[in-house]
């Protein structure tokens, strides 16, 4: 006879788990209130599943472009070849890129029109997309690209309710590659975007639920762009005969 689990309870203790290591990390004069990308780094490596890595990085592309600076670049552990770590900073190619997150203290309309232009950097790169070679030899034509995931991690929020339509507006403001996917706002909510000619419509978790959830539709998001493409290394060597 199958017995029975509460997976509510099991969901809301990992979020427990995860809250009490980012406080603990934060644990030092100075701290309190504040959320850090690099505390938030840490602790991502260790929840997302491994095939996953996340660094602060600007991301490249074989033209050498470089995007803004960006707090969380989630990127494939597995299969990218080349990463910088040039001068104090890491450099990341765009084909190894899944997801751009920002971290801030406050989510209000400042923060936001600026997260998504960090975002418009990283998804602007040019990024090569090689055939696909098997075991039996066999060449696979390239699937297209995926749309990079982006998302933006606040404290607190300026806006008195999420569900406010100044919210809504600012968010509806973004260009479409400036356009946040997901997003968290520990004192508020988990939220989602979801975009269509110009209007958003947004979808929000409790505050009681909000890292978990946040936690899920991330990686239900990640999962669904299944694996980076191949990086074609010749396009990247030719700045070596330049």
């Amino acid at each position: 006879m199958s017995s029975k689990i509460n997976l509510k309870a099991l969901f809301l203790s990992l979020q427990e788990e995860i809250i009490l290591k980012l406080n603990r990390k934060e644990n030092h004069p100075g701290a309190k209130g504040n959320i850090s990308e690099f505390n938030l780094i840490d602790t991502f490596r260790e929840y997302l599943p491994r095939r996953y890595n996340v660094e602060k990085s600007f991301v490249v592309d074989a033209n050498g472009n470089k995007s803004h600076e960006i707090d969380m670049v989630i990127f494939d552990r597995q299969y990218t070849p080349l990463i910088f770590n040039f001068g104090g900073s890491i450099y990341i190619p765009a084909e190894s890129v899944y997801a751009v997150l920002e971290v801030k203290q406050v989510l209000n309309k400042s923060n936001i029109l600026y997260t998504g232009k960090k975002i418009e950097s990283v998804r602007k790169l040019f990024r090569t997309n090689g055939p696909v070679y098997h075991q039996e030899g066999i060449n696979k034509k390239p699937r297209p690209l995926f749309n990079i995931l982006s998302g933006i991690l606040t404290l607190k929020s300026e806006y008195t309710s999420l569900y406010s339509n100044q919210f809504n507006r600012v968010v509806a403001s973004l260009n479409n590659i400036q356009q946040i996917n997901l997003g968290c706002v520990l004192e508020k909510g988990a939220l989602s975007f979801s975009y269509n000619k110009g209007s958003v419509k947004i979808s929000y978790s409790s505050q009681k639920t909000a890292l978990i959830m946040f936690f899920i539709n991330l990686i239900s998001s990640l999962q669904k762009l299944a694996t980076v493409p191949v990086i074609e290394l010749d396009k990247y060597a030719k700045s070596l005969k330049n």
